[in-house]
């Protein structure tokens, strides 16, 4: 009770905050001619196409498109293909290692939405984020069991999946680093819960397992394209 009225401060204070800021300010500068421009905090780019290379490590290749809304706010598409989660095998996370010969990795999917308030200025700076993002891992298992009463070996290529379910908060900033490139970094913590669909010998059908959602904490870097 105490996470969720945190969480549900959290957004109330974020909302407040965008919505606060509803006069542009006026920033007053000498062009190269000498004459006076005023510019408004809202004249900022109004897309961004982003690539998630912090995400290539869970064998998540995901592309995401950020467009901005109105005032301080902006939502965020992210979509890609999953392969093999590698820092999951590593961390013994993941229900069947990439490298169990067993195995036959194919193509997963992964997508996420996610809505943003920018403290300062639109599109640019500190940001917090509220998110949904799921990944989903596929492969072929290769299963074998010994038939005692035909005496021969039985032997099964089963499709087998994968899914993480994902809602989280994060804060994270967009920094530019030229006119149109810009790098982003985030923290937070998400609300995992797992989904795992495996073939079984002895019943001759899949079966469907689901763990306890836990909360884990999480951080990335994105490569961003703006215009």
């Amino acid at each position: 009770m105490k996470l969720k009225g945190f969480l549900l401060a959290s957004i109330l204070f974020c909302i407040h905050a965008a919505w606060a800021q509803t006069e542009p300010k006026v920033v007053v500068f000498d062009d190269n001619e000498g004459r006076s421009q005023a510019k408004s905090i809202f004249d900022h780019a109004e897309n961004v196409f982003k690539f998630g290379f912090s995400e290539v490590s869970r064998g998540d290749f995901s592309f995401y498109y950020e467009r901005h809304l109105f005032r301080h706010v902006s939502v965020e598409l992210g979509l890609g293909r999953t392969f093999v989660d590698y820092m999951g095998t590593i961390y013994n996370t993941a229900p069947v290692p990439f490298n169990d010969n067993r195995r036959n990795s194919d193509l997963g999917l992964s997508y996420s939405l996610s809505t943003r308030i920018y403290f300062y200025e639109p599109m640019e700076g500190w940001y917090v984020d509220f998110s949904f993002k799921q990944r989903k891992y596929n492969w072929e298992y290769y299963h074998s069991n010994i038939n005692q009463t035909a005496f021969e070996m039985d032997e099964v290529y089963a499709s087998e999946s994968h899914r993480l379910r994902m809602p989280g908060i994060s804060i994270g900033s967009l920094f530019y680093l030229s006119d149109h490139l810009a790098g982003e970094l985030h923290a937070g913590v998400r609300h995992r819960s797992d989904e795992l669909t495996r073939y079984s010998m002895t019943q001759g059908d899949y079966r469907v397992f689901e763990t306890e959602p836990q909360f884990i904490a999480f951080f990335g870097f994105k490569l961003a394209y703006i215009f």
